[in-house]
Parts: C-alpha cells; sequence; structure tokens
C-alpha cells in the first residue's frame, strides 16, 4: 500500500496532466511540503507543481477550493528557479562543447539532458538536468579531450571500484559557473555490466536536425531505458517518465524495425524490458505494455518488475531498498 504523498505524487507526476480520476484529497499544508520534496528528488517538481494549479479550483469537489500553502510553494518555486538556471547554464556548455567539437569535425551528440528537455516534454522547464552528457565514438577520443581542454576543462578524477575500463570521463571548468561536463563513449558506464549489454555511438539510430546529429526517436527510447534501468537502478520517477513520454510519441514516430534489430545486438533487450514494465506500472500507460509485446521481450522484465514494486520506486534512495537495486544490476549482467 502506497502512503497518501506517494499516491498524490503518483497522481500529479504525469507531463500530460493531473490523473483524471483522482480521488485524493488535496494535501494539506505539511503535506504539501513533503510532497514538493518528493517530487523534488524524482526530478518531477515542474511537473507536480503544473498539475497542482490545473487541479486547483477544479470541480465541485475538494479541489476546488485547495490553495497552497504559500511557504510550501515559496520554497518550490525557489527550488525551480535554482534548478532551471543550473538548466539554462549547461544548455550554454553544451552548445559551446558540440559547435567546437562541430568545427573541428568531430562526430558527437547530447544524451539525454537539453535533448530530453527539449524533445520529450511540453516544456524544457518540466525536465531540469544536472550536468552534459556528450557521446562520441571512441576512436576520437584524444581528439575530445584536445577540444575539452583548450576551452579550458579540466578532468576530474573519480574514485572507481576497477581501475580501467570504464565508458566515460568527467571534466570540469575551474573558473566558470555551470556543472560537470561528461565524454561518454559507451551508455554502459561498467564495464562489469557492458559483457551483458553495451550501447556505443555506432549503435544509435541518428538523424539530422539543424545541421547536427541527434537520437532518432527510437533511439532515445532506448538511452532513456538503457541510462534509467542501468544507469540509475530506476531510483527516481523523472527516469521512467522519459520512457513513457518516448513511447507516446513525443520525440517523434518510434521505429519499431530498428528497435527489433538493435536491441538484441547490443544486449539491451532486459533493460528496455524493464524500463517498458516500470513506466506502464508508474503510469498506467498501455502503450508501454503494448511496444513491449511487440518487441517480444516481455518475458525479460519480469526480475526487474518482480524488484522494483511502486513503493520502492517512490522511496528513491531508500537504504532499506538498496539490496533489491543491487540484485537487479547482477541480473542484468546476464545475458
Amino acid at each position: 500500500m502506497l502512503n497518501q504523498t506517494h499516491s498524490l505524487l503518483l497522481a500529479l507526476a504525469d507531463p500530460r496532466g493531473p490523473a483524471s480520476d483522482i480521488d485524493l484529497a488535496p494535501p494539506e499544508p505539511e503535506e504539501l511540503r513533503r510532497l514538493l520534496e518528493l517530487a523534488d528528488q524524482h526530478g518531477a517538481l515542474a511537473i507536480v507543481m503544473e498539475n497542482l494549479k490545473q487541479l486547483s479550483g477544479q470541480g465541485n469537489g475538494p479541489w476546488n477550493s485547495f490553495e497552497p500553502d504559500p511557504a510550501a510553494w515559496e520554497w518550490a518555486q525557489q527550488q525551480l528557479r535554482r534548478r532551471m538556471g543550473l538548466s539554462l547554464v549547461l544548455r550554454q556548455q553544451a552548445q559551446e562543447l558540440t559547435s567546437r567539437m562541430q568545427e573541428t569535425e568531430l562526430p558527437v551528440i547530447v544524451l539525454k539532458g537539453c535533448d530530453f528537455s527539449d524533445r520529450l516534454y511540453s516544456h524544457p522547464s518540466l525536465r531540469p538536468f544536472t550536468d552534459v552528457d556528450l557521446l562520441i565514438p571512441e576512436r576520437i577520443l584524444p581528439e575530445t579531450r584536445q577540444v575539452f581542454s583548450k576551452l579550458g576543462y579540466q578532468p576530474v578524477p573519480v574514485p572507481m571500484k576497477h581501475v580501467t575500463g570504464y565508458g566515460e570521463e568527467s571534466w570540469r571548468h575551474p573558473v566558470r559557473p555551470g556543472g560537470t561536463a561528461e565524454i561518454h563513449w559507451n551508455l554502459v558506464n561498467s564495464p562489469s555490466l557492458r559483457r551483458a549489454l553495451s550501447v556505443t555511438y555506432e549503435d544509435l539510430q541518428l538523424e539530422t536536425n539543424q545541421s547536427r546529429s541527434r537520437p532518432s526517436a527510437a533511439a532515445v527510447l532506448l538511452i532513456a531505458a538503457v541510462h534509467g534501468v542501468a544507469g540509475h537502478g530506476v531510483d527516481r520517477l523523472q527516469v521512467l517518465c522519459d520512457v513513457v513520454q518516448a513511447v507516446r510519441g513525443t520525440a517523434g514516430a518510434l521505429d519499431e524495425i530498428w528497435l527489433a534489430e538493435a536491441v538484441p545486438q547490443t544486449g539491451t533487450d532486459r533493460a528496455l524490458a524493464t524500463a517498458l514494465a516500470l513506466a506502464y506500472k508508474m503510469y498506467r500507460e498501455p502503450a508501454c505494455r503494448d511496444l513491449m509485446k511487440r518487441l517480444g521481450i516481455d518475458r525479460r522484465a519480469w526480475p526487474g518488475n518482480l524488484l522494483l514494486s511502486r513503493g520502492v520506486i517512490l522511496r528513491a534512495h531508500a537504504v532499506r531498498d538498496s539490496f533489491r537495486r543491487q540484485l537487479l544490476r547482477e541480473i542484468l549482467k546476464r545475458k
């Protein structure tokens, strides 16, 4: 059973609008603050606030007289301003880095971040992000490092379990505001996970938009699924919201023929099936379940679907659930 705050979050965390059959009472001031804090942890604060505004004054029920607590609302607005400010700075960073690489004819695409916020949501503010992620072919890693260095970025040492074999590097500008910029040459960073699943620049279906390469709609879905399941263990609603929005076609029609070929080639059948099953579990979007069946991967979803209940996902990083995510990680390592 979900508690009241979790139930409200689920009802309010859909970018298409609040659940049409919502039968939950409006939150009291203290509960509203807990709801907004939880939404922020899940990367869904802007969506929840927008849906609360839509519900206020609606119909003849209890929501008709709902007025959000001013203190809780002001806290949430401040959080949004900070997150939107960071996203704008990171967008500028991504623009500068990709432009310089394009000038030197180095292939690159933006992963997640501003690409997801622009293409998967009705307004970019609904999907904040905290770093810049670029995907390149591994063969151009030395040249990419030179571009970053010439722009003043410096590598950031990150303690890792293994000495070598990871699929990314972190860089940061020492004096300019912003966040970490990561160079990826594989969507799957962990060398142990890559024994079973691996997605490189060359594996993705790309398209050209305004003279730049970007992932196709189907590749956006694959990126969202692998990132959310293999990268994060579905630790927040935002990663599933990305998946469900991609399935809904907000980034364009999905090339299911390409997906059907790419999934077995990259070993991502279990990750994609898990993402689709969990997106259906949380958002009740039938298109997620239907796509999983059409691709013939529905049987690959059951371990993750069993391990990660709605409560586990909504509790985000609760320590008591960590063993479930670790077990999912071990399952993903099996082909």
